[in-house]
């Protein structure tokens, strides 16, 4: 009899495995987000940027740019300069070209020559940066990080 129960729990224990596997896998493409560049200002929504306190932004971008960057606090403003005759300012911003247009959520990136600008709103000690800008900067530090390891 307690061999029958333990058969019996354990084929059921099994199924239910199984059908979470399988309900999974038929699920998954819901639990996927595809992420895709914004195309224009209109495109750019909530999920497409992310608030980060100030002064840690200001610490991380520092670390990475080091002296080809200069940045500016006040009057509600965050204002950062980059110049750089050896990188390609485009990495900045993940080389998205629309971000150049963006207006309207608090951010402005304009490059000319070899001088990038950006400003950045300061909202309660935060501001807001595009994902393609943090994808950049993940980038940097994972490189920097690799080659300190060597």
């Amino acid at each position: 009899m307690v061999k029958k129960t333990k058969i019996i729990l354990l084929s059921i224990g099994i199924v239910l495995c199984f059908s979470a596997i399988i309900f999974g896998k038929i699920n998954k493409s819901s639990f996927v987000q595809t992420l895709e560049r914004p195309k224009m200002d209109d495109d750019f929504e909530t999920n497409n940027f992310n608030v980060i306190d100030v002064d840690s932004f200001i610490k991380i971008t520092q670390a990475i740019y080091k002296t080809e960057l200069s940045v500016i606090r006040q009057d509600g403003e965050l204002l950062m300069s980059l110049k750089s005759k050896e990188n390609d300012l485009s990495s900045f911003y993940n080389n998205n070209e629309s971000l150049l247009k963006v207006r309207k959520h608090g951010f402005k990136i304009t490059q000319e020559n070899s001088i990038l600008t950006a400003s950045f709103q300061v909202k309660n000690n935060a501001v807001n940066v595009p994902n393609d800008v943090l994808i950049n900067i993940a980038k940097r530090i994972q490189k920097e990080k690799t080659h300190e390891n060597k």
